[in-house]
């Protein structure tokens, strides 16, 4: 194709040859996905199409993806039809086995159409001849000892990949899946089912065998650690209690206690004397609550080796029975925030704040950056404006 006026050709390196490349446009435009190009370049360069891929409409015409023997995959362009002459047939082709595959989806999709009239039909002779994937027929309605396996399974599997509790009830393709597979009879738990029975029952189980581990370690005079705080965000508080042990190997094990609904109770040292103790003495740590009458047992503090707790008042005094110690972490956050708010201190650290965020707006100064990181083999990061001095209980201090 002779070349326009205003064409300029670029050139790309190729292994260990220069090869000239036309654009259609004026400019040394780059050879990519999103512009067209004439196929043959300069007199010693001509490109040979080795498969077409792919067809589209642009601005009204179509453009096909090319495949360039030699140039490598990812490196194909889209091509309007007049670039391509002498391809007509490989066109026709493409075209004719593309109508193929169009036809062979439609006609799948109606088999698997056909397939779920068939399987809400019921079956006169007790049997499914259905037959899809590796489910050699869809299953019959599960016992009931079925059912709660299955609601259990789906259970775990919520809490594990943190999908929404409701999903069950709420996800037509997840209850897809099961229409899929059982003839009739099963629909996945809902949300209610999940929260008041299934989460119950799992939480039981897990309590047991919390108990048996720990008492293990207790008998041998191996006493645990606890660690606790409250949470609190959008009007929801829970308090949550961490209980830390070793066994005679001296593996280490590490569980969630208690979880405790606190949005309507206050935030008392008092109050959280009662809550620790109460959870600890429901899994074998300790007694506490009433014997009779005129008797209440408190023997939990006798079978905790230490606390952990940050530096809260209330927290403070609701655990000072024990033999605590707050956590280093928030104690060195504490430090840090106090050092900040000093005068002179704060002023500055605004100024380098603000230089820090000019920097990082600066295109040419991260890529520079970025470069001296890759030199020597760093991590390519941005300088951070602040810098975290608490991250859960196994934070620390970090320095810019």
């Amino acid at each position: 194709m002779p070349r326009g006026k205003g064409k300029r050709p670029t050139r790309q390196r190729h292994g260990n040859r220069s090869i000239v490349l036309l654009a259609q446009g004026a400019g040394p435009v780059k050879r990519t996905q999103q512009h067209a190009y004439d196929p043959v370049g300069s007199d010693d360069a001509t490109y040979v199409v080795e498969q077409i891929l792919a067809e589209r409409t642009h601005y009204g015409q179509p453009q096909f993806l090319i495949r360039w023997r030699d140039l490598g995959v990812g490196t194909g362009t889209w091509e309007p039809e007049e670039n391509l002459p002498g391809h007509g047939s490989e066109i026709e082709s493409f075209r004719e086995t593309l109508r193929q595959q169009q036809a062979e989806i439609a006609r799948k999709s109606d088999a698997d159409k056909q397939d779920r009239e068939q399987a809400a039909t019921p079956s006169t002779t007790g049997k499914s001849s259905v037959k899809r994937g590796c489910i050699d027929a869809l299953l019959p309605r599960p016992s009931a000892e079925q059912r709660d396996r299955i609601h259990r399974r789906v259970t775990l599997w919520l809490l594990r990949s943190g999908r929404p509790l409701t999903l069950p009830e709420r996800g037509a393709d997840f209850r897809g899946i099961f229409e899929e597979i059982f003839k009739e009879g099963y629909t996945p738990p809902c949300y209610h089912t999940v929260i008041d029975i299934l989460l119950s029952s799992l939480s039981a189980e897990g309590k047991v065998k919390v108990m048996e581990a720990l008492k293990k370690s207790l008998d041998l005079g191996i006493l645990p650690s606890i660690a606790g705080d409250i949470w609190s965000e959008g009007g929801i508080a829970i308090f949550g209690v961490l209980v830390y042990w070793i066994d005679a190997n001296f593996n280490y094990f590490e569980r969630v206690l208690a979880a405790i609904p606190f949005s309507a109770v206050r935030h008392t040292g008092e109050e959280l004397e009662r809550a620790t103790k109460e959870a600890c003495s429901a899994i074998g740590i300790g007694k506490y609550g009433t014997l009779n009458a005129d008797m209440f047992e408190d023997t939990v503090v006798d079978f905790v080796h230490c606390t952990v707790s940050d530096n809260a008042t209330n927290i403070v005094k609701g655990w000072e029975s024990f033999d605590g110690h707050e956590c280093n972490c928030h104690t060195l956050a504490l430090c840090v925030h106090t050092y900040l708010a000093a005068d002179g201190v704060k002023e500055v650290f605004k100024k380098l704040r603000g230089m820090t965020g000019h920097f990082n707006h600066s295109v040419l100064g991260c890529k520079v950056l970025n470069d001296i990181q890759k030199t020597h083999q760093l991590p390519e990061s941005k300088p951070p404006q602040d810098n975290d001095t608490r991250s859960g209980w196994g934070g620390s201090l970090q320095a810019s």
